[in-house]
């Protein structure tokens, strides 16, 4: 008698955030074929609700396809070994902020019982200012505080940037250089606010 054979080691249902814009390995949900060949399980797509902004492609343990394969069937020359098999997604946001979801059922052919559904779930959000300024190493302390806190900026490049209403400290951030690579401020949560609300980098 024939029994299921399919497990999958990192579980079947995948829910990424990020804020990389493009993506693969990131995507991949793996599984185990047990005593079956990865050529005898094939795939059949269930849902398909890619953002309209977003560029994705589907691997099929490494055979990558232009699109999002209705159907088909697994090669195992490509995959990891004979008996592990993968879906994956190449990934191009091109830095819009939203969510795709995929659904995939993954079945063997010889035995209806022996199959599973994957499930993608993939969200990008495109990076603050903020997060921008923390990269290139601001340091905030001390924490916690009270009502003044220090704001440490180093080897900070130049960037066009609107500072119509940011304070005065950062529009001396801008132009740091080398010889002067690090500054130092003293504001209070106010404007941190605005530094937050305001500071947009090109």
């Amino acid at each position: 008698m024939l029994t299921a054979q399919l497990s999958f080691p990192n579980g079947n249902v995948l829910n990424l955030k990020t804020s990389e814009q493009y993506l693969y390995i990131e995507t991949q949900i793996l599984f185990n074929t047990g005593k079956f060949k990865a050529n005898d399980y094939s795939w059949d797509k269930k849902l398909d609700s890619i953002d309209s902004k977003w560029f994705v492609t589907a691997c099929f343990n490494g055979d990558c396809k232009n699109d999002l394969l209705q159907s088909g069937t697994f090669l195992k020359d490509f995959g990891l070994n004979d008996t592990t098999c993968f879906i994956a997604f190449h990934v191009e946001t091109h830095e819009y902020t939203g969510t795709s979801k995929i659904i995939y059922r993954v079945f063997n052919k010889n035995n209806p019982l022996d199959s599973a559904t994957l499930y993608f779930n993939i969200s990008y959000s495109k990076p603050s200012g903020l997060n921008d300024l923390m990269e290139n190493n601001l340091n905030i302390y001390p924490n916690p505080v009270t009502n003044k806190i220090n704001i440490e900026t180093m080897n900070i490049n130049k960037h066009d940037s609107d500072t119509s209403a940011t304070p005065k400290f950062i529009e001396n951030a801008r132009h740091a250089t080398a010889a002067d690579a690090r500054r130092k401020s003293k504001v209070d949560l106010k404007t941190v606010f605005l530094l937050s609300k305001f500071i947009h980098f090109m």
